[in-house]
């Protein structure tokens, strides 16, 4: 019995650090809204990748980047987080940009270098914002890196987008780690009466008390990142990874579209939790709905 358990640990410990890392799946999530108005729209939802040189280096970055291109969204959604950091370095004062190397913080700027490039993919091009990780490991630098690029970074910022198919605004809500003293106002500010589709890292700016959106898009909860049979995510990150471990959760006539992400933090392992890039189907309804599946599963992108 004791040599079964050891064999069984050890085939779970071979798939949580090596087999299910690698993976890439295609979630898929169509989505109907009394709030969306406009044409039908497809949107590529990456969120977490948080870089390292084991599990997301550049490389895959990259590569995941002509993955999405193939897919053929309307516009690439780009959810924050993109320092990595594993033990030690995954909160401050060791994520700080000061207390890391040279070599690590190129790193980090050369992902979102490499993110920012996702912008020539999409006909309406990237838009980014904050992660926590990001502001802990320097939010000057994160704002620095993307105006680097032609993606568009924001940051309590309103984006209006508007051509001869679509007209619609983007409220992108800066990272804050704890809405219930800083909750912000921008989303407030948009016209009345247009589409808006909120796009925050942290699912908690959708808690009634918190923010009002109606559309949201966020990441950061990793779907728990470890998920065991029976009992699920042994620990999460906030509200909500259970869920919208499926990908989504409607409430009443809102929708919250949440992306378990690519990347680790804490230990560089999943476990039945893959790594994801999401397309989101939106179009108009009468009520609010959704629902999703796996479309495409890659087992190794590096």
């Amino acid at each position: 019995m004791f040599f079964i358990t050891v064999a069984i640990a050890m085939i779970a410990a071979v798939f949580a650090f090596i087999i299910e890392p690698s993976r890439t799946i295609v979630r898929e999530v169509d989505v109907e809204s009394p709030y969306w108005n406009g044409a039908p729209i497809k949107i590529a939802l990456i969120s977490d990748v948080h870089v390292d040189n084991l599990q997301v280096p550049i490389s895959r970055i990259e590569k995941t980047g002509k993955l999405i291109q193939g897919l053929s969204p309307d516009i690439i959604f780009i959810g924050g987080d993109y320092a990595g950091g594993y033990l030690s370095k995954t909160r401050m004062p060791k994520a700080a940009f000061e207390n890391r190397s040279h070599d690590e913080n190129k790193l980090e700027i050369a992902a979102m270098h490499a993110l920012g490039d996702y912008n020539k993919y999409a006909p309406l091009g990237a838009v980014a914002i904050m992660g926590n990780h990001d502001r802990w490991w320097s939010a000057d630098e994160t704002r620095k890196a993307f105006a680097q690029t032609q993606a568009t970074f924001l940051e309590d910022k309103l984006l209006h987008i508007k051509n001869d198919k679509y007209d619609f605004w983007i409220c992108g809500v800066g990272d804050r780690n704890n809405w219930r003293k800083d909750k912000p106002k921008i989303c407030e500010t948009a016209p009345s009466g247009v589409d808006v589709l909120t796009f925050v890292h942290n699912p908690a700016y959708f808690i009634p008390y918190l923010g009002q959106a109606k559309i949201q898009f966020s990441g950061h909860l990793h779907g728990g990142q470890i998920r065991f049979p029976f009992i699920g995510a042994p620990r999460t990150s906030g509200p909500y990874t259970e869920e919208t471990i499926k990908g989504y959760m409607v409430d009443g006539d809102r929708v919250l579209v949440v992306s378990s992400g690519l990347g680790m933090v804490g230990l560089p392992a999943r476990f039945n939790v893959p790594p994801e890039v999401m397309i989101i189907n939106l179009k108009s309804g009468s009520k609010a709905a959704a629902s999703s599946k796996t479309i495409k599963n890659y087992w190794f992108i590096r």
